[in-house]
């Protein structure tokens, strides 16, 4: 009977097979993450912190609701005022623009 039982439980090589696959998926997660990240204007290497319990939670709610990099950029390829100038006057959100061309 303890032969039945130890026979049921799952062996080395399965939880191995399991830990392997799980391990794919997260590390696919995670290069997905850092390719978005790159797209949208920001270095790739935050993609990993999508490995950290909680923080890549707080890291997603943050990268949703801030302004990216590569929409700045845009607008001031278009001449469009910057997402985040619409508080300023024109002559400040002009030499905004301006200054991003200096760097």
């Amino acid at each position: 009977m303890l032969a039945q039982q130890a026979g049921a439980s799952p062996s080395l090589g399965q939880a191995v097979l399991v830990l392997c696959l799980y391990g794919a998926v997260i590390g696919l997660f995670a290069l997905a993450w850092m390719r978005i990240l790159r797209k949208a204007g920001y270095s790739q290497w935050l993609g990993l912190v999508v490995l950290i319990p909680v923080v890549n939670v707080i890291a997603f709610l943050c990268f949703a609701f801030s302004d990216w990099p590569v929409n700045a950029e845009a607008a001031l390829r278009s001449g469009a005022p910057l997402p985040h100038t619409h508080h300023m006057s024109s002559r400040q959100a002009a030499y905004s623009r301006n200054s991003h061309h200096l760097s």
